[in-house]
Protein backbone atom coordinates (compact mmCIF):
# COMPACT_ATOMS: atom_id res chain seq x y z
CA UNK A 1 0.00 0.00 0.00
CA UNK A 2 1.30 3.36 -0.81
CA UNK A 3 -0.08 6.66 1.16
CA UNK A 4 0.05 9.70 -1.40
CA UNK A 5 0.21 13.10 -0.12
CA UNK A 6 -3.50 13.51 0.42
CA UNK A 7 -3.32 10.62 2.76
CA UNK A 8 -5.38 8.04 0.74
CA UNK A 9 -4.26 5.00 0.58
CA UNK A 10 -4.07 3.03 -2.92
CA UNK A 11 -2.16 -0.01 -4.12
CA UNK A 12 1.34 0.43 -5.65
CA UNK A 13 -0.38 -0.80 -9.16
CA UNK A 14 -3.47 2.22 -8.56
CA UNK A 15 -0.41 4.69 -8.17
CA UNK A 16 1.47 3.55 -11.28
CA UNK A 17 -1.57 3.42 -13.37
CA UNK A 18 -3.22 6.73 -11.90
CA UNK A 19 -1.50 9.03 -14.77
CA UNK A 20 -3.30 6.60 -17.31
CA UNK A 21 -6.60 7.17 -16.25
CA UNK A 22 -6.34 10.62 -16.68
CA UNK A 23 -4.91 10.38 -20.34
CA UNK A 24 -7.45 7.53 -21.06
CA UNK A 25 -10.40 10.19 -20.92
CA UNK A 26 -9.48 11.89 -24.04
CA UNK A 27 -9.45 9.25 -26.16
CA UNK A 28 -12.03 9.08 -29.04
CA UNK A 29 -15.41 7.33 -28.58
CA UNK A 30 -13.89 4.48 -30.23
CA UNK A 31 -11.76 3.54 -27.51
CA UNK A 32 -13.77 3.46 -24.88
CA UNK A 33 -14.50 -0.46 -25.41
CA UNK A 34 -10.59 -1.27 -25.30
CA UNK A 35 -10.06 1.31 -22.23
CA UNK A 36 -12.87 -0.50 -20.25
CA UNK A 37 -11.79 -3.43 -20.33
CA UNK A 38 -8.07 -2.29 -19.68
CA UNK A 39 -10.29 -0.54 -16.74
CA UNK A 40 -11.62 -3.73 -16.02
CA UNK A 41 -8.51 -5.55 -15.57
CA UNK A 42 -7.00 -2.95 -13.69
CA UNK A 43 -10.12 -3.17 -11.11
CA UNK A 44 -9.70 -6.88 -10.85
CA UNK A 45 -5.75 -6.67 -10.74
CA UNK A 46 -6.03 -4.23 -7.60
CA UNK A 47 -9.04 -6.59 -6.03
CA UNK A 48 -6.50 -9.53 -6.26
CA UNK A 49 -3.59 -7.77 -4.94
CA UNK A 50 -5.87 -6.91 -1.93
CA UNK A 51 -6.84 -10.34 -1.53
CA UNK A 52 -2.71 -11.23 -1.88
CA UNK A 53 -2.23 -8.63 0.81
CA UNK A 54 -5.31 -10.02 3.08
CA UNK A 55 -3.37 -13.65 2.69
CA UNK A 56 -0.02 -12.37 3.65
CA UNK A 57 -1.36 -9.92 6.49
CA UNK A 58 -3.23 -13.94 7.21
CA UNK A 59 0.56 -15.86 7.17
CA UNK A 60 2.22 -13.22 9.27
CA UNK A 61 0.14 -13.56 11.84
CA UNK A 62 -0.40 -17.30 11.89
CA UNK A 63 3.53 -17.57 11.65
CA UNK A 64 3.18 -14.69 14.93
CA UNK A 65 0.99 -17.25 16.22
CA UNK A 66 2.93 -20.50 15.47
CA UNK A 67 6.17 -18.73 16.73
CA UNK A 68 4.30 -18.02 20.50
CA UNK A 69 3.11 -21.61 20.58
CA UNK A 70 6.49 -22.93 19.81
CA UNK A 71 7.75 -20.52 23.08
CA UNK A 72 4.55 -21.74 25.43
CA UNK A 73 6.04 -25.51 24.51
CA UNK A 74 8.96 -24.61 25.67
CA UNK A 75 8.34 -23.13 28.65
CA UNK A 76 5.70 -26.21 29.28
CA UNK A 77 8.77 -28.44 29.00
CA UNK A 78 10.59 -26.92 30.87
CA UNK A 79 7.75 -26.83 33.53
CA UNK A 80 7.70 -30.55 32.86
CA UNK A 81 11.20 -31.36 33.58
CA UNK A 82 10.85 -28.96 36.72
CA UNK A 83 7.80 -30.92 37.82
CA UNK A 84 9.60 -34.39 37.04
CA UNK A 85 12.16 -33.05 39.52
CA UNK A 86 10.05 -32.27 42.04
CA UNK A 87 7.93 -35.51 42.07
CA UNK A 88 11.63 -37.46 41.91
CA UNK A 89 12.29 -35.78 45.71
CA UNK A 90 8.58 -36.38 46.85
CA UNK A 91 8.83 -40.36 45.70
CA UNK A 92 12.56 -40.43 47.42
CA UNK A 93 11.25 -38.69 50.73
CA UNK A 94 7.97 -40.80 50.60
CA UNK A 95 10.76 -43.82 50.67
CA UNK A 96 12.76 -43.04 52.97
CA UNK A 97 9.65 -42.11 54.90
CA UNK A 98 7.93 -45.44 54.87
CA UNK A 99 11.37 -47.07 55.54
CA UNK A 100 11.51 -45.11 58.97
CA UNK A 101 7.61 -45.85 59.31
CA UNK A 102 8.59 -49.50 59.17
CA UNK A 103 11.64 -49.12 61.53
CA UNK A 104 9.80 -47.56 64.09
CA UNK A 105 7.11 -50.17 64.00
CA UNK A 106 9.53 -52.68 63.98
CA UNK A 107 10.95 -51.33 67.21
CA UNK A 108 7.23 -50.75 68.69
CA UNK A 109 6.96 -54.58 68.41
CA UNK A 110 9.61 -55.59 70.12
CA UNK A 111 8.98 -52.95 73.00
CA UNK A 112 6.25 -54.95 73.16
CA UNK A 113 7.41 -58.14 73.41
CA UNK A 114 10.15 -57.02 75.95
CA UNK A 115 7.62 -55.42 77.76
CA UNK A 116 4.89 -58.62 77.73
CA UNK A 117 8.24 -60.80 78.80
CA UNK A 118 8.77 -58.37 81.88
CA UNK A 119 4.92 -58.86 82.87
CA UNK A 120 4.62 -62.49 82.60
CA UNK A 121 8.07 -63.28 84.47
CA UNK A 122 6.31 -60.61 87.36
CA UNK A 123 3.29 -62.90 87.24
CA UNK A 124 4.77 -66.10 87.09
Amino acid sequence: MIVTDGGTIVSPISAVLSGRKGNQSMKADSDQKPALSLDTAIARLERALGHLEGSVQRRIDADRSLNALQSDVQRLGEDRSQLAATLDEAEARASRLEEANRDVSRRLVLAMESIRSVLDDQRG
